[in-house]
């Protein structure tokens, strides 16, 4: 069976870490006129889903191969390596765990998740001061996270209390579902029943909560341009591009657009993107 369809068989039936095997061995064979953008976009999907599954049941380590794969197959994507990080921090590699952190928000300065998370890092280090200003400004940026954990870390730290400081500001980012993230699902799901038109909608939704999800944003465009909506999908490519300009799966695909021999059907086959967000 070749590698893909040993992939497949192995993503129908739940077995993530044989479908990611498969998916990579295809990846690695790959020659150049290949479309490779549907086996790594669903070894993401696959190597992601290990790692969170792997940091919920306190595996580590595993956690931490699964992620190195993930970042592996799409270091374009910051908030891969924000999931690794948080791996490495659990594992004790905070030095790397930082690094990574640093590149994140390097590549999506305006990622606010990583860049608490790198202040909370510092300020278990000693640099409170330097990283609660962080937090602050981080705050500013993304609505979403907890103000009232910084006020209530600020309150802690001025009575003496690192200890309690800590603690709120590791609860500064919120748990639980994000609304753009089931949006995103939805439209994935859509996707995959061959439905983009209706898709469009649903990843409109969940760019209405996450402007800033370039991922959801490339999967809006190729909905767009599965439906014949070409100058849309363009244009929110292009988006994508302004907002993150090493998103290289971005210009890949406006290149692949702009040549009109390439079929529909690899277009659709395509659009199906893992969980992993760029910020």
């Amino acid at each position: 069976m070749a590698p893909l369809d040993m992939a497949e068989a192995a993503w129908a039936r739940g077995d993530l870490e044989q479908a990611a095997h498969g998916y990579e061995i295809h990846l690695r064979r790959a020659g150049p006129s290949d479309d490779v953008a549907y086996p790594r976009r669903q070894a993401l999907r696959c190597l992601t889903a290990i790692g969170e599954r792997a940091l919920d049941l306190g595996d580590v380590g595993a956690a931490v191969k699964a992620f190195v794969r993930a970042v592996a197959l799409g270091p374009a994507y910051p908030d891969l390596k924000r999931k690794l990080a948080a791996a490495l921090a659990a594992s004790g590699q905070h030095k790397e765990a930082r690094r990574l952190l640093d590149l994140a928000i390097e590549a999506n300065p305006g990622y606010a998740f990583a860049r608490v998370d790198r202040a909370v890092m510092d300020f278990a280090a000693g640099y409170c001061e330097e990283a609660l200003h962080e937090i602050e400004e981080a705050c500013r940026l993304e609505p979403k996270l907890r103000h009232e954990r910084l006020q209530a870390a600020r309150a802690a730290y001025g009575r003496g209390n690192t200890q309690a400081a800590l603690i709120n500001l590791r609860h500064v980012v919120p748990t639980g579902r994000n609304p753009a993230d089931f949006f995103t699902d939805v439209g994935d799901e859509l996707v995959s029943r061959g439905r983009p038109e209706l898709a469009v909608s649903e990843y409109r939704r969940a760019l209405a909560v996450e402007p800033l999800y370039v991922d959801t944003r490339l999967r809006l465009a190729r909905a767009l341009h599965a439906c014949g909506q070409t100058l849309e999908a363009v244009i929110e490519a292009q988006k994508c591009l302004e907002a993150n300009p090493r998103y290289d799966e971005a210009r890949a695909l406006l290149a692949q657009w702009a040549d009109p021999s390439r079929p529909q059907e690899s277009v659709l086959r395509a659009m199906v993107e893992p969980m992993p967000r760029a910020g």
